[in-house]
């Protein structure tokens, strides 16, 4: 329909005239394209107008999205219970013993620490490494510690004395991640040669060396079943790898920076990764699905931890704070704040009562829920 060419015939300057009894009022206000409309005409004939033979459709209100329910300020509900000050140097991971009854710490300072979690009572102190010692892990039958860094291998400890079991080279790089399947039958590492080694835990040997990373390797994580290793790296990629023979199954691409920490929840469905994009991203594992990007960091995230219940996630980052994110809808519950500098290291206990973070400040944070 030609609204203007109803108004008014340009080319022969007539006035389209409106049928009488039809609105009369509106011609005197010469508000013919309003008639026109409320009429729903579809043209003039004859100086007859016709009805449209089609009604307009009627117009409804767009489907609003399904409210967020808000988050569990109680999943978030930690304060602050004991400060650790015993590492000289840049604090680097940390491991809580199944048991929850012991922390290990690693540093910069060369050492590895094991503390007494409920406490915070120093127990002992392991030499760990000739230079820095970038990560460490404990077995889930607590037997076994395993700890990498900086001169290009992996060792692995006796718990309970701390005495060194055996020492694994293969790395040509320092080796940044490691990682024990919860039967303790594979040990994996990632290293910033870029490659990432899956190893027998018994004896030493090396299963597998997986290449495809373009950068470093900063992170290594084994899925609750030992079935599936997952890789985080400098070249903004996260790999996921079958153990068994070591194949590559999928590769995610979402971050847009180094990718330096994974976790995986105890069910095995979710993977929460963290990066220098100062974002933390939640997958699903299996499909290799994004399910959310969880923003709020101001700077890189170092570190990220999933709670046993699979209900929250927490990350510590170079802006000096600890974040703790509800999973299901990908909210932030609450900011954790008292580290001098960044946060280099999250943990979290099996039952979930306990938060240790730790920092380049070289201090190690006990956050303990509150009832």
């Amino acid at each position: 329909m030609n609204l203007r060419k109803l108004r008014h015939n340009k080319s022969s300057g007539d006035r389209t005239k409106i049928p009488s009894g039809v609105l009369p009022g509106l011609k005197k206000t010469g508000l013919v394209v309003g008639a026109i409309l409320l009429l729903g005409l579809t043209g003039c004939k004859d100086g007859q107008f016709r009805p449209s033979a089609t009604p307009s459709p009627t117009r409804t209100a767009a489907s609003s999205p399904a409210p967020v329910p808000p988050p569990n300020p109680s999943l978030g509900n930690f304060a602050l219970a004991n400060t650790l000050s015993n590492h000289i140097s840049w604090v680097t991971s940390l491991a809580i013993s199944p048991d929850g009854q012991t922390l290990v710490s690693s540093s910069n300072d060369k050492t590895v620490k094991i503390w007494q979690l409920s406490s915070g009572k120093l127990l002992r102190n392991v030499a760990g490494d000739a230079r820095w010692v970038n990560d460490v892990a404990i077995s889930r039958d607590g037997e076994t510690l395993i700890s990498g860094g900086y001169d290009n291998t992996v060792k692995v400890w006796q718990l309970s004395d701390d005495s060194l079991v055996r020492t694994l080279a293969g790395h040509t790089r320092a080796v940044m991640s490691v990682a024990i399947s919860p039967d303790s039958q594979y040990l994996v590492s990632g290293s910033l040669d870029s490659t990432v080694k899956i190893w027998r835990l018994s004896t030493g040997e090396l299963l597998h060396t997986l290449t495809g990373h373009t950068g470093k390797v900063y992170a290594v994580a084994i899925s609750p079943d030992g079935q599936t290793a997952v890789s985080g790296s400098d070249d903004s990629t996260i790999k996921v790898w079958r153990v068994s023979d070591g194949e590559l199954r999928s590769t995610l691409t979402a971050h847009t920076r180094a990718v330096k920490s994974l976790a995986i929840s105890p069910d095995g469905q979710t993977l929460v990764s963290g990066s220098d994009d100062s974002t933390v991203k939640i997958w699903r594992l299996s499909a290799g699905e994004l399910r959310s990007t969880l923003t709020g960091h101001t700077d890189w995230v170092n570190s990220v931890a999933i709670s046993a219940d699979g209900q929250i996630a927490v990350s510590g980052s170079l802006d000096k704070t600890v974040k703790i994110w509800q999973i299901s809808t990908g909210q932030l519950i609450r900011t954790l704040t008292g580290h001098k500098r960044g946060v280099s290291a999250v943990a979290l206990s099996p039952d979930g009562e306990t938060l240790v973070s730790a920092g380049e400040d070289s201090d190690i944070m006990i956050w303990r829920r509150l009832q």
